[in-house]
């Protein structure tokens, strides 16, 4: 069975939210889990995915190419992370009045998903585009483009 790369996509995306939602509380218990708020973090789960899937089709997370991740692709990444933060704290809200989960989770969360979004796809541009190359060319001719605005800009791409 062959995996497209939408799907991939996806897969990735809901890993690092319920990895980001568990992180949270991992932080949030200095690293020490106890057990019934492990058991509460597992039980809301399904529904922080369900609302975070839903924000991710909203802002087109699985559209944006890696490899050629931008800045457009940051800012969606920062602003379906905050609504989803917020959406999820709507919900536990109305539902439950937050009852059991600590006030730092809906600050922790977004954070924690900001890096695990944005990072891997930095990573996998750089790699691509072979940043990580650490010699300099060196055996490169210098050139001067002389060109009206965008002309020139294009043709150093």
């Amino acid at each position: 069975m062959k995996l497209d790369k939408k799907s991939a996509i996806y897969a990735h995306d809901f890993f690092m939210a319920a990895l980001a939602w568990q992180l949270a509380w991992w932080a949030r218990f200095n690293f020490e889990f106890p057990f019934y708020n492990w058991q509460l973090s597992l039980y809301i789960l399904p529904l922080v995915l369900l609302l975070q899937g839903l924000v991710y089709h909203r802002f087109k997370l699985h559209r944006g190419l890696w490899r050629f991740a931008s800045l457009p692709d940051l800012w969606n990444i920062i602003r379906a992370s905050i609504i989803g933060a917020l959406s999820i704290t709507l919900v536990l809200f109305m539902g439950s009045r937050l009852e059991g989960i600590p006030r730092s989770i809906p600050i922790l969360y977004p954070i924690f998903l900001m890096f695990l979004l944005g990072g891997p796809r930095l990573v996998y541009r750089m790699w691509k585009d072979h940043s990580f190359n650490l010699k300099a060319a060196t055996d490169g001719k210098r050139v001067l483009i002389i060109g009206a605005g965008k002309a020139g800009e294009m043709l150093v791409r």
